[in-house]
């Protein structure tokens, strides 16, 4: 599958209205180009690897300082500024081990000393649903469960952000449609295991 490249620096977050600064300069800013088209020869391997939730990293404290700054520059709340971040990035795992069958679903970060397993399925590569953001075609990238997997589907999308913060987005559940709603916020959010604290706040302040 073509993976995205993303030249900006700030690369993670999706906007939101109450806040402006880069935690938020996603790549549904527009600010960069999207494929035009999904990638056809779709499989689960594509997103073979270790992941830790983006979330994971939101309680460490240079992180939360980087957060606190962002907060003030943008004139916000910073709890209120914080808990609009989680929102957005929230998943009910530290975690993912992915290989070209199966996803591995984490109570601990992946690069954690002590791994803990919460539940793992077998995926299956089902269908691309295209979403409008702002103008822009995105792209879920649909598998499906086998009958002992924890969440009938998880949806995708393409790994990006490799020359600053490999990253991509997903979102998992029972409800399909609801999934897929181009007007939900919520992207659970998972980078490389071996990403950084550094570049977590890097990301935040853009510096």
């Amino acid at each position: 599958m073509k993976k995205l490249l993303l030249t900006l620096s700030a690369t993670l977050l999706v906007s939101a209205p109450l806040v402006t600064s880069n935690v938020y300069a996603d790549e549904h800013d527009h600010d960069h180009s999207h494929e035009a088209a999904p990638s056809t020869d779709v499989q689960l391997i594509d997103w073979e690897g270790e992941w830790n939730s983006y979330g994971a990293y939101l309680e460490e404290a240079d992180v939360k300082e980087a957060l606190a700054k962002a907060a003030e520059k943008e004139g916000q709340d910073e709890a209120e500024y914080t808990d609009a971040i989680k929102e957005r990035r929230k998943a009910d795992f530290d975690g993912l081990i992915i290989d070209d069958k199966t996803i591995t679903f984490l109570q601990t970060r992946a690069d954690s000393d002590e791994v803990k397993e919460s539940s793992k399925g077998t995926y299956t590569y089902s269908e691309t649903i295209s979403v409008d953001h702002g103008g822009q075609p995105m792209f879920w990238y649909v598998f499906e469960g086998d009958e002992d997997a924890p969440y009938p589907y998880v949806l995708l999308m393409d790994l990006h952000g490799e020359d600053t913060m490999a990253h991509f987005h997903m979102r998992y559940g029972d409800d399909l449609k609801a999934l897929a709603d181009e007007d939900s916020e919520w992207y659970p959010t998972f980078v490389a295991s071996d990403t950084s604290t550094d570049q977590v706040v890097f990301d935040i302040l853009g510096e």
